[in-house]
């Protein structure tokens, strides 16, 4: 929940919220770098290898971040990712 600081309507004005939040004010660094491999194709294994750590860690930041965001599959992670602008799309 944000607070609705500045707003034109009677029904905002000091009430609690739902605004939209980027992926920055969900995600903690570590999940964010997670998922940016993860939407560049590195499977688990390559994403632990890569960080130094277990894959069940990698596992476990996964389901984490896709409860934060409310997504279901990588590629609604990629879209999520896209929009944005964590990553860009390659020609």
């Amino acid at each position: 929940m944000v607070k609705c600081w500045k707003s034109t309507t009677a029904k905002c004005k000091n009430s609690m919220i739902n605004l939209p939040q980027n992926i920055f004010e969900k995600l903690t660094k570590r999940e964010i770098e997670i998922s940016i491999l993860i939407s560049e194709g590195y499977t688990t294994k390559a994403i632990a290898l890569k960080l130094g750590i277990k894959s069940n860690t990698v596992s476990t930041f996964k389901k984490l971040i896709f409860l934060k965001l409310d997504i279901h599959s990588e590629i609604a992670l990629y879209k999520a990712l896209k929009e944005d602008n964590l990553i860009v799309e390659k020609t």
